[in-house]
């Protein structure tokens, strides 16, 4: 693959080649991302494809992406967290989650695990001040850049980077506490360090 910012400089400009490489280097990771806590393989493929959907019709700010694998992990997990959020609306069942007590064996199970871990993640959100929240909503949910939360916000770059700071510092510590004074299979101790890394 070529530089990376050359790439998204190029993508930002239409390029569809540049669209492709990019495709070709991080597709199969976004895809068993997915797979891994989407059992069924038809939601599985349409959750994928609207990662990559959203990635070109928002082509025009990609240059500002300092990285690209970062940038489409945010951008599946949110996608993941959305299609079970609605899931579990559907269905009661889903608000009950036993991933403490089995061992993570299935499809099914992970996705136990994952919706364990968004209801945490949105906790630990909802313990933000104010600033901080709204802040992190914009950049990690609706995917917008410093720039773009600055300008909506009618604040300084710098004030909207401190506060993303202080707020993802504090959605990981309060993830990490959870973790820690859980009663948790190790299972669910690996997949929580795993996620913590990217709040």
């Amino acid at each position: 693959m070529h530089n990376q910012t050359e790439l998204l400089l190029r993508v930002s400009n239409g390029d569809e080649r540049a669209f492709r490489e990019i495709y070709d280097a991080y597709s199969a990771t976004a895809y068993n991302t997915i797979k891994r806590y989407i059992p069924d393989p038809d939601d599985c493929a349409e959750i994928f494809q609207q990662v990559f959907i959203q990635l070109w019709e928002k082509r025009s700010r990609v240059s500002e992406i300092e990285n690209i694998a970062d940038y489409l992990f945010v951008m599946t997990r949110n996608r993941v967290f959305r299609h079970l959020h609605n899931l579990r609306r559907q269905s009661e069942i889903l608000h009950h989650v036993k991933s403490e007590t089995e061992h993570l064996r299935s499809g099914n199970n992970n996705t136990l695990l994952l919706q364990q871990y968004q209801r945490w993640w949105d906790e630990a959100i909802d313990a933000l001040t104010p600033n901080q929240k709204q802040v992190y909503l914009l950049i990690e949910k609706e995917e917008l850049n410093l720039d773009e939360v600055a300008g909506k916000l009618g604040i300084a770059k710098a004030t909207v980077k401190k506060h993303l700071e202080l707020g993802r510092r504090s959605v990981r510590q309060i993830m990490s506490q959870r973790i820690k004074t859980e009663d948790l299979s190790p299972d669910l101790v690996v997949a929580g360090c795993f996620f913590i890394n990217f709040f």
